[in-house]
């Protein structure tokens, strides 16, 4: 800690005599050349912490004991320690780590990034548009009132783990590893509206209505009953719809895409694609299918011959063509002229 007299104190231990280690916090200097300045340095770690924050920036380092730590109006740096530690920021921007323990953040009024670690962490994020990363154990994250982003990897997200988007309109879950990211484990999804997923994801989804965002990569969706927005990669993925009305974009890959059941609107892009259609999926729009290179499979409803049972199902609509089925379903081809489309663009088994 710098005093007034520009030197320092570290590594105190019993500063008081008292018999017991102690903490050692820094404050806003006299000179007006050193306001709102702060330096913290704890003694030894065989007693629990507990600080309270100040006016100014600060570091503020736990030990392993149960400690309390209350950060003040400063952008503040923490690092909880290694037992079961609460956090309490303050008006800054505060930034730290809790550790091994199973910790409590509570974020405060700025931007602030608190990082989960190993046990059993709650992370509150507060007023502003907060960074939440969650670690390994059982955690709940609830971001508050900002548009926040909650940071886990796909091989930690376990059924414990309860996630709360908050107040904002725009809190996003950041995935930030591959492999299998099933969102129906979690505890509890809510209020959160998009998910950036990473390359190469198989991916299973609640019935929110959410926005997937990805990066160029071979993925899979498995969409549920909500109202969802896909915004696919450059990879060759798979796009499963499900049961709501359904916006599902290819950026460049080439892609399967099934709408599901529902009103669902669908493009490939560029690459070479197949859309699924099957009996009950109601209607779907296909806005960029190209003839001679994308693929219309509807295998799902048995027809056997082009000609008698699937070319009287094409009608033109001005500069859309139709496929209509019995009952319910129906396909909008825009920008396709019915007269051009012939057996080669459909699978049929």
């Amino acid at each position: 800690m710098e005093d007034y007299v520009g030197s320092r104190v570290s590594g105190g231990g019993d500063v008081n005599g008292d018999g017991f280690d102690d903490v050692i916090l820094g404050g806003p200097a006299a000179g007006a050349d050193e306001a709102g300045e702060g330096y913290v340095v704890f003694g030894f770690d065989t007693g629990a912490i507990t600080h309270a924050g100040t006016a100014a920036s600060e570091t503020v380092i736990g030990n392993g004991q149960n400690n309390v730590l209350r950060l003040g109006q400063g952008d503040d740096v923490f690092n909880a320690g290694g037992g079961d530690d609460v956090v309490r920021g303050g008006q800054g921007r505060d930034t730290g780590s809790l550790g091994s323990g199973d910790d409590t953040a509570f974020g405060g009024t700025g931007d602030d990034v608190l990082n989960g670690k190993l046990g059993d962490d709650v992370l509150h994020g507060g007023a502003g548009t907060d960074r939440l990363v969650l670690g390994f154990g059982e955690d709940s994250a609830f971001g508050g009132e900002g548009d926040d982003l909650i940071f886990e990897r796909a091989d930690q997200l376990n059924a414990g783990d309860k996630l709360y988007g908050g107040e904002g309109i725009r809190d996003i879950l950041m995935v930030q590893s591959s492999g299998v990211l099933d969102l129906t484990l979690v505890d509890v999804f809510t209020g959160i509206e998009r998910v950036r997923v990473a390359a190469n994801q198989q991916i299973t989804s609640t019935d929110d209505d959410l926005f997937f965002i990805c990066r160029s990569g071979d993925e899979t969706y498995g969409l549920g009953n909500g109202d969802d927005l896909v915004k696919a990669g450059g990879g060759a993925d798979t796009i499963l719809g499900g049961g709501g009305n359904d916006v599902l974009l290819g950026q460049g890959g080439d892609y399967v895409i099934t709408g599901g059941t529902g009103t669902d609107k669908m493009a490939g892009s560029s690459g070479v694609d197949r859309f699924v259609f099957a009996p009950g999926d109601g209607l779907d729009i296909v806005f960029d299918f190209a003839i001679g290179t994308d693929k219309i499979d509807i295998s799902a409803y048995g027809f056997v011959d082009f000609a008698t049972e699937v070319q009287p199902l094409i009608t033109p609509s001005g500069s859309r063509a139709l496929i209509d089925f019995v009952g319910d379903d129906l396909v909008v081809l825009n920008g396709v002229s019915a007269a051009a489309l012939a057996e080669t663009d459909f699978i049929l088994s």
